[in-house]
């Protein structure tokens, strides 16, 4: 993917109006002109700004009508920019009670899990925190592999993190984890 932080503010309103009408789910797919008609933005412009974020590797055209939906690069990049970010406008991910983990939720928890461990060198804890920690990062990430990551297992994993990660001195992480948390 090529970088997406330079997109214009029309390329990034359609981007969020795209990631907030598929629900941030890469199976689901809309027009482009609705999306772009909805942000208020014309058809041809609407065309540029899809090939724009084609090319960054964000949307995937799937229909010759305008069909697009998000690659599994534009869902992560959606929930970087409007998830962990959104001031709590109620765009946040959490597991919710379903017996499988969706798709956009997985993608949560693989953005969550990576930054864990990013940080774990610095994170302050001690060994017996970290080997806790590094047993329930694999245990999400066994869950994750399978083709019906279950919920239940996801979640106790997460609980028994939440208390660690709440020592470490950034407090991003068990926020993050009390987001999936919350029902």
């Amino acid at each position: 993917m090529s970088d997406t932080s330079l997109l214009s503010d029309a390329s990034e309103a359609f981007f969020k109006a795209l990631f907030q009408k598929t629900d941030g789910d890469i199976s689901r797919q809309v027009s482009m002109y609705d999306v772009g008609q909805n942000t208020g933005i014309d058809k041809p412009t609407t065309a540029r700004i899809a090939e724009e974020l084609m090319s960054l590797g964000l949307i995937d055209i799937r229909t010759l009508s305008g069909g697009v939906g998000l690659t599994e690069e534009g869902v992560s990049e959606g929930h970087r920019r409007f998830t962990e970010n959104s001031g709590g406008n109620g765009e946040r991910i959490s597991l919710g009670n379903h017996p499988v983990i969706s798709d956009a939720v997985r993608s949560a928890v693989e953005e969550m899990l990576a930054s864990i461990r990013l940080q774990m060198g610095t994170s302050g804890l001690g060994f017996d925190d970290q080997a806790e920690l590094l047993a329930d990062i694999r245990t999400i990430g066994a869950q994750l592999a399978s083709p019906k990551p279950k919920t239940v297992i996801i979640r106790e994993c997460l609980i028994s993190i939440s208390p660690a990660l709440g020592r470490c001195p950034d407090p991003r992480l068990a926020s993050r984890v009390n987001t999936l948390l919350s029902r």
